[in-house]
């Protein structure tokens, strides 16, 4: 390095902009001595201990007894200041605060005292993060021409606000209390079927992440001609504007008059309007589209519009999900000790 730093410094006119690797290869060669020392000796660092408290997100989220917010509004309440504790303003939603410190009317969000639900009062972080209420599934037959989100700002029917009105959520303890309705994957207007609802967002998340590839089946009425050509791109895979979309299983059921059939397609990902595209890009229309299952959650004869409550299944003991199209294992080869064993091959001169 010294060999290097002098070389540098002797030829500025091959190296003229060079000063900052001639100061670092200098400072590299004079102190080369004690970076050698210093890595010889181990310097133990110690963990800083696990926060302590419950995120205010989630206490505003999970905790509260007499307001309903989703985790992503609760954030958006404490970033836009509307959330005050101990008289100062909350702007950072992921700050950990311990229940046993919020007094009556210590949490406010606006002029509005927060009250914290029976399982949380009185209660140390660890002791009301664990009395989480249990998990509850409601299979849904969503109807054509509504939305699924709670709050819709051109003012579209909502399936949210028709299941909370309906008296979807309530809690047994008490009739004016009710949990917070989370859907599993989305649906677009036009879309009917199978949606499933939740009160455990880490349930729901678990259910949409791609990686998991839960199968979703949908019964399509298409119009136009569906030529064994389009099939087997449908099965394959295609990509459309950048966008690409996996192979999905498609299994006409029947024909109907002139070019309308009704087809079943399976597919692992929940893009938005990924089969409309897929149809659209083919030149085939959809004029009805239902979803039929969703993991090993099934529509079966469920009544339109009406929703059940039903025991939540596992992830990990759902069948239906991973890979639509398993590869088939490669045949092993012979070894050579099995080829010896059997005819002698010929002599090779």
């Amino acid at each position: 390095p010294r060999g290097l730093a002098t070389a540098l410094r002797g030829n500025p006119r091959l190296f003229p902009r060079t000063d900052w690797l001639t100061r670092f290869v200098s400072a590299g060669a004079s102190s080369g001595t004690s970076t050698s020392s210093s890595t010889s000796t181990s310097i133990e660092v110690t963990p800083e201990p696990p926060p302590h408290g419950i995120r205010l997100s989630k206490i505003l989220a999970s905790h509260v007894s007499n307001m309903v917010v989703s985790r992503r509004e609760a954030e958006r309440l404490i970033r836009t200041g509307n959330v005050t504790f101990a008289g100062k303003v909350m702007t950072i939603p992921h700050v950990y605060i311990d229940p046993t410190e919020i007094t009556s009317g210590s949490l406010k969000v606006g002029n509005k005292a927060v009250l914290l639900n029976e399982r949380t009062k009185g209660k140390d972080a660890q002791s009301a993060a664990a009395a989480t209420e249990k998990t509850r599934i409601w299979l849904v037959h969503k109807l054509a021409g509504e939305v699924v989100t709670e709050k819709d700002p051109h003012g579209r029917p909502s399936m949210i606000d028709r299941l909370v009105r309906g008296g979807v959520g309530k809690t047994k303890n008490s009739k004016k209390q009710r949990v917070h309705l989370k859907p599993i994957g989305r649906l677009d207007m036009t879309t009917e079927g199978l949606i499933l609802v939740t009160n455990d967002g880490e349930y729901a998340h678990q259910m949409e992440i791609p990686k998991n590839k839960l199968h979703r089946t949908y019964r399509v009425r298409v119009h136009g001609l569906l030529s064994p050509y389009k099939l087997d791109r449908i099965r394959r895979g295609l990509t459309i504007e950048n966008t690409r979309y996996k192979g999905m299983i498609i299994k006409p059921e029947s024909k109907g008059r002139g070019t309308n059939t009704w087809v079943k397609i399976t597919c692992t990902e929940g893009k938005n309007r990924m089969i409309r595209n897929v149809l659209q890009h083919l030149g085939l229309t959809v004029t009805r589209l239902i979803r039929i299952s969703y993991g090993d959650y099934f529509l079966d004869k469920t009544p339109l519009g009406m929703a059940v409550e039903i025991p939540p299944i596992p992830l990990k003991s759902q069948k239906r999900l991973g890979p639509l199209i398993k590869k088939k294992p490669k045949p092993k080869k012979e070894s050579a000790s099995a080829e010896s064993e059997g005819e002698a091959s010929p002599i090779q001169w």
